[in-house]
């Protein structure tokens, strides 16, 4: 069966179809473990190896300030570009990012990311992955681009979490939910697994290594116990209440950035700069439990004793996400 009859009406499970689905794999792997790099060592060069070229040991207040205004000058670029970004990231992940849109959601990406806006690679990665796979297929049908964009972003977005298991469940939600359709579930899983054989490697070639969600530090956990279940519930909910303030926070900048974006995104840099120095100011945590995609900071926050400070960081992060969510 030709990719050009690609049939998504009913699952699709034909050998061309599965491997089709096995090489968008390794492409979106690829893609999704370069942009990851890029990310990586730009962080690393402007957050530490930039201070300590200056003689400092942490970044100095003015480079806190600075920097995230470099990523609303970067988001700005990108409006200029076809695409404009493409959507916010209030509207969700999409597995539609076309060749001539997906520079425009690079350059915004890899400016704020880097710059230290509170924002995540999560749809960017997507975009990257849908892009290849769209521009590998463009002579085919609308149905196979559809089809072989769906499985490039399937496989960049498990690049972020590093454990084609996690990323399952998530596909499964993904399609309960309605954003990926299940009769293509199978090929979506054999693209995941072929991603992660592009990370973790395959006899003699060794993988471009994983990129993994798990928090330094954490003692290890042995049993079970009934408490810590409750726990896990109570802290569940606590955060899932937090995330829906700091999208209501986003939905209410989208009003102002609608009418004056640029406005909207220069604010939000200058509260991100703000929110991080007083947060290292006034307590023991740095500027990572504020900016970036809030990974970097977690393992921080877990060594925090003070409740006023935990507060403070989350109170902090709260705005200046909500803010990005809005403004981006």
């Amino acid at each position: 069966m030709p990719t050009s009859e690609v049939d998504t009406s009913r699952p699709v499970t034909s050998p061309k179809a599965l491997l089709l689905a096995a090489g968008l794999g390794v492409v979106g792997a690829i893609a999704a473990s370069l942009f990851l790099a890029v990310i990586s060592l730009g962080q690393t060069a402007l957050w530490e190896k930039l201070p300590e070229s200056l003689g400092y040991d942490q970044p100095p207040w003015w480079l806190i300030v600075l920097g995230p205004l470099v990523g609303a000058a970067c988001v700005a670029a990108a409006w200029k570009l076809p695409g404009k970004t493409g959507l916010g990231p209030l509207d969700g992940f999409h597995f539609d990012v076309r060749p001539a849109v997906v520079g425009s959601v690079i350059l915004a990406a890899v400016g704020t990311i880097i710059c230290g806006l509170s924002l995540g690679p999560e749809a960017p990665l997507i975009a990257c992955g849908t892009a290849i796979a769209a521009f590998l297929v463009r002579k085919q049908s609308e149905q196979a681009q559809q089809f072989a964009m769906v499985l490039g972003g399937v496989a960049a977005i498990g690049a972020i979490f590093g454990n084609p298991f996690v990323t399952g469940f998530v596909l499964l939600e993904f399609a309960a939910m309605g954003a990926l359709p299940a009769m293509i579930l199978i090929p979506a899983f054999v693209a995941l697994a072929a991603g992660y054989l592009v990370q973790v490697g395959v006899g003699p070639f060794t993988g471009l290594g994983t990129h993994s969600l798990a928090v330094d530090g954490l003692a290890s956990y042995t049993q079970v116990r009934v408490i810590d279940l409750v726990g896990a519930l109570a802290i569940a909910v606590a955060a899932a209440a937090v995330a829906l303030l700091a999208r209501g926070i986003g939905v209410r900048v989208v009003v102002l950035a609608r009418r004056y974006a640029l406005v909207a995104l220069v604010s939000t840099a200058v509260i991100t700069s703000g929110l991080a120095l007083l947060v290292r100011s006034s307590s023991d945590a740095s500027i990572d439990a504020v900016m970036f995609s809030g990974q970097e900071g977690m393992a921080e926050i877990l060594t925090l004793t003070s409740v006023s400070t935990v507060l403070l960081v989350v109170i902090a992060k709260l705005i200046a996400y909500g803010f990005a969510l809005g403004s981006g």
